[in-house]
């Protein structure tokens, strides 16, 4: 009976060590932070904290798999001078996340603007009647939106090395860019001509009479297999929380990938070998002790 006991209990450990094993992923995402003075975690929900110039829990916010957990990349201010931010790597793998600055608002405003006129119609025309000088002052003021610090709250490499992104952040930003026009309209004549004053003043009323909301993201810089990428969307999902420190952050989740980006498949549960040849173990055991048992009767 003690040997039977016996085999029996190592059949189990054998069992449990190599399902641990068989479970454990192939790979996990390693994250480095080129400026962790720069970056501040929230750890998720409507009642978690801040943690300052923290790569731990920065990294665990962007791989915990809930996305009101991010990281804010340059959070001194809302106007980056430097692209801050980590590159994660994976296997062969890897990728850089950063804030945008000024310089590279130069690179895809143009691009910026069409998604965005696209996403919201009704602006549309209200741009287009604009002269070609409030053109241009709208677009040299878009680095001041206070867009390029985005809050990633989730990184994924899919199966080919493409990348996802959860940028968190506002479901309405109507207002945000009412303040941003009411404060051109303040500028003196000398800076605002009467022209570019009456443009503002129509694109103000045109915003004023929207019923719907204006959902924007915020903007990361993602560079992978040697191709750049602005990572940003005018489509949200609301997060059902709100940050704990002003009742009012975080409240959406943007979704945003690489064009090249495919889903994970997620892993079969197959047994390994050695797990199969434990589970032999037990069953031979009560397969013996029933052998012994016909044998004695």
């Amino acid at each position: 009976m003690k040997n039977t006991v016996k085999r029996l209990l190592i059949g189990i450990s054998i069992v449990a060590g190599m399902s641990a094993i068989a479970t454990s992923p192939a790979h996990a995402v390693d994250f480095t932070f080129n400026n962790s003075n720069e970056t501040n975690t929230y750890t998720g929900g409507s009642d978690g904290v801040f943690i300052g110039k923290d790569t731990t829990a920065a990294a665990k916010a962007l791989s915990d798999g809930d996305a009101s957990s991010n990281v804010e990349l340059w959070y001194s201010s809302e106007t980056p001078t430097a692209n801050v931010g980590f590159t994660a790597t994976e296997g062969n793998y890897s990728a850089t996340v950063s804030s945008v600055t000024a310089a590279d608002w130069n690179d895809f405003s143009s691009q910026w603007l069409n998604d965005l006129l696209n996403a919201y119609q009704p602006f549309q025309s209200v741009w287009n009647a604009f002269s070609g000088t409030t053109k241009s002052l709208i677009t040299s003021y878009l680095p001041s939106l206070g867009m390029g610090d985005p809050n990633i709250g989730g990184f994924q490499f899919g199966e080919n090395g493409g990348v996802q992104l959860q940028l968190i952040g506002h479901l309405d930003l109507k207002t945000k860019l009412l303040d941003q026009i009411n404060a051109l309209l303040k500028l003196p004549s000398a800076l605002l001509p009467q022209s570019q004053r009456a443009d503002l003043t129509n694109f103000k009323n045109a915003l004023n009479a929207y019923q719907g909301q204006i959902a924007a993201s915020e903007i990361a810089k993602v560079v992978t297999s040697g191709k750049t990428y602005y990572a940003y969307s005018f489509s949200a999902v609301a997060s059902g929380i709100t940050a704990s420190d002003d009742g009012k952050s975080y409240s959406a989740i943007y979704n945003w990938s690489t064009p090249d980006y495919v889903a994970k498949v997620p892993p079969k549960s197959v047994p390994e070998p050695s797990v199969m040849l434990g589970l032999l173990s037990i069953a031979g055991v009560f397969v013996t002790q029933r052998q012994l048992k016909k044998a004695q009767t």
